[in-house]
């Protein structure tokens, strides 16, 4: 029971912005602006808020894939190097290799804003300010990739390894067909939270990025709710869907990996 309430807790503010991004834009009005219609059902329930969002010229398209493109290539480039990284740290040994984790780890739990200014300079000093090279870059090497996997692969049977090099000096063979199917959870986990944190991404964009054609579209809800509460639910409802869908796609895995399925 207890935890159907903790879920119950946690999906609320999903329904309850699906339900009011159905609502008419008078309605949502009347109900945020009086706090006197006890209504939670949209009645009538109205998708003039999605046309508008989708098709009136507003950006919201063009700054929806903005937000893909950046989210997928930071993911995709950050995976390999995680992997790599995560497992050389974690089962190979080597001088410094205990200073390396210290640091590592020390860098990930640095806030955002002590390194934002290092990462404007280094654009500023690469030549990659204003393009989207100054947002991956930075986040494909982001030290949380190589922790997790690194976690992951302490738990690898250090006899499976001994075994495979006696048949392949090659670490690409060993990566392709021993580690990675052993860390296929840890991956699962990694694309899920590296997807949704460069999906979400605020800062960054706002400091690293003046052109408005390439920025995301997390730049672009401030000006969404403020002109519009209505179709700033409906725009949120959009917003989720990417998250939701990559977590959905790797769902099975990350149950299996907690123990809820077998």
């Amino acid at each position: 029971m207890l935890l159907y309430v903790i879920a119950g807790v946690f999906l609320f503010p999903i329904i309850f912005v699906i339900i009011n991004s159905l609502m008419t834009i008078g309605e949502v009005t009347y109900r945020y602006g009086t706090f006197y219609n006890p209504s939670i059902i949209p009645y009538p329930i109205s998708l003039q808020q999605y046309y508008e969002i989708l098709f009136t010229g507003s950006g919201f398209l063009k700054k929806f894939w903005n937000s893909f493109l950046i989210a997928s290539i930071i993911t995709i480039l950050h995976i390999p190097v995680s992997l790599i990284t995560g497992y050389t740290l974690a089962k190979v040994k080597f001088k410094g290799r205990v200073l390396f984790i210290i640091l590592y780890v020390v860098v990930m739990l640095m806030p955002y804003s002590v390194t934002i200014l290092p990462n404007y300079l280094q654009a500023k000093f690469l030549g990659i300010y204003d393009t989207y090279a100054a947002i991956v870059l930075p986040a494909v090497f982001a030290p949380q990739g190589a922790i997790i996997i690194g976690i992951f692969a302490l738990f690898i049977d250090d006899a499976i390894l001994e075994a495979v090099s006696l048949e392949t000096k090659s670490f690409l063979n060993v990566l392709v067909h021993i580690i990675i199917p052993l860390l296929k959870p840890a991956i699962a986990i990694l694309v899920v939270l590296t997807f949704a944190e460069s999906w979400n991404m605020v800062e960054q964009p706002y400091l690293l990025l003046e052109q408005e054609a390439l920025q995301p579209l997390s730049v672009l809800f401030r000006r969404i709710l403020d002109s519009n509460l209505n179709v700033g639910f409906a725009a949120t409802v959009i917003y989720m869907i990417p998250v939701i869908l990559g977590y959905l796609y790797c769902e099975d895995m990350l149950e299996k990996m907690m123990g809820i399925k077998q």
